[in-house]
């Protein structure tokens, strides 16, 4: 570097600020010269626009990666600019900071109804509950249910380290005489359920009835989603009644079918007959449920062409018909 190629002003800021480059110049340090006078300096030049920025300025923006960071606070300390060290002994205080609450959660275990209450009373942020009570089991549990415990277990952990700024995560213990969920997964948005996941089955067995943890992953995934993206909207709360009853109402909506009349063969009576006849090109198929029976009535076809064969009511088939009815059993003859 030429001395020439400095103004007075920025060589006295020099003087002032990099103790080390004083003493480069002012003869006090041994350096190495090309042919044409360049004093050579064994650095790297990758951060020296940096520093020269600094002593010019006093100030310069500083890289946001660790590994950066220290490389030029090293650069720094070589050149002796005192203020450029501190500066990135600073920024990399608070990246380790920033680091450290990325890589730590906070989960709250509560253990009383009071406690829940308040704590989604008072907080701004969506929660994600998760009710756990292993004691409030008058049955003795599946082989994997124990696994599946774990998993439920395991993605609330993770759900925690993902989004510890953005979503308040709870683990409900209360014991058996508080509540009756073994396994359960709520979620709420400024103190309105949303949405509630129950993960217990009753599985029959041939010797007792057991009980069967579940571990619904996608359903656990979907709704996460959906309460990031309700949280998001700045929604009233009316409006979070709306998006809860209309989630419920699809739970309820998809579990129950179609209801239709069933008939069963031998029982069926002339006006039912009558509609069959009608219908008697139609291909579709109504299922129904009466009582403890579930079965299938599907609409007769043109009759058989065999001769001899007697429908249940013992009329004569059609011989000049294609096929039998599906509606009605055909007897070959007696034993």
């Amino acid at each position: 570097m030429s001395v020439d190629a400095c103004s007075i002003p920025l060589l006295g800021r020099f003087c002032a600020v990099a103790q080390c480059l004083l003493a480069m110049f002012s003869g006090r340090m041994e350096v190495k010269t090309d042919d044409d006078g360049w004093v050579l300096i064994d650095r790297s030049g990758k951060h020296f626009g940096t520093i020269l920025n600094y002593i010019r300025d006093g100030s310069a923006p500083l890289p946001e990666n660790r590994k950066e960071l220290e490389e030029l606070a090293m650069e720094a300390k070589y050149f002796c600019v005192k203020g450029l060290c501190l500066a990135c002994e600073e920024a990399l205080g608070r990246l380790t900071n920033y680091e450290d609450l990325q890589n730590r959660a906070t989960i709250i275990i509560v253990k009383c109804p009071n406690a829940a209450k308040s704590l989604l009373s008072t907080t701004h942020k969506p929660v994600v509950k998760l009710t756990m009570n292993r004691y409030n089991n008058v049955f003795s549990y599946t082989s994997n249910s124990h696994d599946n415990l774990l998993r439920n277990i395991e993605c609330l952990e993770k759900y925690a380290l993902m989004f510890p700024a953005t979503v308040l995560f709870v683990k409900d213990v209360r014991d058996k005489s508080e509540q009756n969920e073994i396994c359960e997964w709520s979620y709420y948005c400024r103190g309105h359920r949303l949405k509630s996941i129950d993960c217990i089955a009753i599985h029959y067995s041939s010797e007792k009835r057991l009980i069967k943890v579940e571990f619904p992953e996608s359903r656990i995934h979907e709704e996460m989603l959906s309460l990031l993206s309700v949280a998001s909207r700045n929604l009233s709360d009316a409006e979070l009644l709306e998006i809860a009853m209309r989630k419920a109402n699809c739970v309820s909506g998809s579990a129950s079918g179609a209801l239709v009349s069933y008939s069963v063969p031998g029982t069926t009576s002339n006006s039912q007959q009558e509609t069959d006849d009608q219908d008697l090109d139609q291909s579709s198929t109504n299922t129904t449920t009466t009582g403890s029976l579930l079965s299938t009535s599907i609409p007769p076809a043109r009759p058989a062409t065999a001769t001899g064969l007697l429908d249940n009511h013992g009329n004569p088939l059609s011989a000049g018909s294609s096929r039998s009815s599906f509606g009605a059993s055909v007897r070959l003859g007696r034993r």
